[in-house]
């Protein structure tokens, strides 16, 4: 089984934009759909990206970024934008750029309890309470860690 190909990303923030350049092994193409804050960007090819960076350090209009595909499906993630966010985008051979633009009149400033929920988010799920029992076990070749939570993690 051949490994699936790789993508790469790069960010870039100016004043009137931020740019994010996708660059594939291959030609591709992007289908955008912008539904109230959330982009949905739906890639034309299978690709190994890592989007590590980009969602621990979401760069300027952009709040939260999530891969939706599954491995070895094309590539599909969803950007949260902040409202009002609009977006362009265009293929450039090997590249597909998408431009996240202010909305008109700029960003809004955001109130006091705006700016707590972005400090603070709240977590999806209640974090599992009590104790986990961990069971080591070592062989010849092979250390064996299992982990049993008292509730699903």
């Amino acid at each position: 089984m051949s490994a699936a190909p790789t993508a790469t990303l790069t960010v870039g923030v100016q004043e009137d934009r931020t740019r994010i350049v996708f660059r594939f092994s291959g030609a591709t193409t992007v289908t955008p759909l912008l539904q109230g804050n959330i982009l949905d960007l739906r890639f034309s090819r299978a690709a190994d990206m890592d989007i590590s960076e980009l969602r621990a350090s979401p760069p300027r209009l952009v709040r939260e970024v999530r891969r939706v595909s599954a491995a070895g499906a094309p590539v599909r993630l969803a950007l949260t934008l902040e409202p009002g966010v609009r977006q362009r985008q265009f293929v450039d051979g090997d590249r597909v750029v998408v431009d996240l633009l202010p909305p008109e009149g700029g960003l809004q400033p955001a109130t006091g309890a705006d700016a707590a929920a972005r400090e603070a988010p709240l977590p999806a799920l209640q974090p599992v309470r009590g104790n986990a029992r961990v069971q080591l076990v070592e062989e010849a070749n092979v250390t064996r860690v299992t982990v049993t939570w008292p509730a699903p993690a």
